[in-house]
């Protein structure tokens, strides 16, 4: 997915969150809830792209247990009927799937998502459902989620693209790079590999902390900056002066690497072939 596409996703988002903020409301009542709302399976070409969309609930990604993607949405509710207010909208293309749950009125494409009124709940129409989306995808597959309201949590094996704006984002991956986006919640960004994507490694937050675990040996050129809070560096030398801004350079350098807090710690930290956190000798 190119640069462009993915910056207008980001203020995308971040014009829901502000509606979200200003006009959503919930209704006190014995809550609800359907394990399966909806679940989908199928299959997407390899090395393609499989694009999630959600608005309110979390995104989590798993391994498949097969060549195809399975999708299974689960619900909790108060108020409305999430299975006619929400439409779970599948759309695949040559290499690319898309995958939305829209409130309402709304479209959804890979670069482009809205949704109606009714996620609201503007009058007390519609429903005020959290939605959650887990999905498992298949080896080589990239990932690329946005949600509002919500944790994201994924385990993959290709590149992996994330924006949020509520909620914590966690990613390990075996093939990156990792480019990582949320307002409110921590960061955490780890690749046993980083992969012959030349796109910027990113893990970036307003409020909370921001982490990258990389492999030993990696070609970045860095940059941690934070506003209020501190910075690790385990690739740094020892004894080396503590700022709010590190910049330098990895191995053969070349591909960005942003780590950056305003309010929360920066931490870039050593990976082992094996997905654990190295320690700083």
């Amino acid at each position: 997915m190119s640069v462009r596409p993915f910056r207008r996703t980001v203020l995308a988002v971040v014009a829901l969150c502000a509606i979200v903020f200003f006009a959503r409301c919930h209704d006190s009542g014995t809550a609800k809830t359907d394990p399966q709302l909806f679940s989908w399976s199928g299959a997407v070409a390899p090395d393609g792209i499989v694009h999630l969309r959600n608005v309110n609930g979390s995104v989590t990604v798993r391994p498949s247990r097969d060549s195809a993607v399975h999708v299974v949405v689960d619900a909790r509710w108060t108020r409305g009927d999430p299975k006619n207010d929400i439409k779970f909208v599948v759309t695949p293309s040559t290499n690319d799937v898309t995958i939305c749950l829209i409130w309402g009125k709304g479209n959804c494409d890979a670069e482009n998502y809205t949704t109606g009124p009714s996620f609201l709940g503007i009058g007390k129409k519609g429903t005020d459902a959290t939605a959650n989306l887990t999905v498992e995808v298949p080896s080589r597959v990239r990932i690329d989620a946005v949600t509002v309201n919500g944790t994201v949590d994924i385990a993959a094996t290709a590149p992996v693209k994330v924006v949020n704006v509520n909620g914590s984002v966690r990613v390990a991956t075996a093939v990156g790079p990792v480019n990582a986006l949320t307002v409110n919640g921590s960061v955490d960004v780890r690749m046993t590999t980083i992969g012959t994507d030349t796109g910027t490694v990113r893990a970036e937050t307003v409020n909370g902390a921001a982490k990258a675990y990389l492999p030993a040996a990696p070609d970045v050129d860095y940059t941690l900056k934070v506003m209020n809070g501190g910075i690790t560096n385990d690739f740094a030398d020892a004894g080396a002066p503590r700022s709010k801004e590190q910049t330098g350079v990895l191995g053969k350098g070349g591909r960005p690497l942003i780590v950056k807090a305003m309010n929360g710690g920066v931490e870039l930290h050593k990976l082992n072939a094996d997905g654990t956190a190295a320690t700083k000798p």
